[in-house]
């Protein structure tokens, strides 16, 4: 999934790349959270502002939830 670098990312966006990316590889939420975390923020959850971190942690909590 492309990130668009101009504008707060969703919730759901979130959901579903997460949700992909637990289809096509083998590993744990938290390998998922890892790997979101160095590609989509570099690293740094601050980078495309609040909205967005929190949408990121919502979004987590919701597939946690369903695990």
């Amino acid at each position: 999934m492309r990130v668009n670098h101009a504008g707060t990312l969703s919730k759901s966006y979130f959901v579903s790349y997460i949700e992909l990316v637990l289809s096509t590889r083998i590993g744990s939420i938290e390998e998922v959270e890892k790997l979101m975390q160095s590609h989509i923020f570099e690293g740094n959850l601050e980078q495309y502002g609040e909205d967005t971190k929190q949408a990121y942690k919502q979004a987590l909590r919701e597939i946690k939830e369903q695990l």
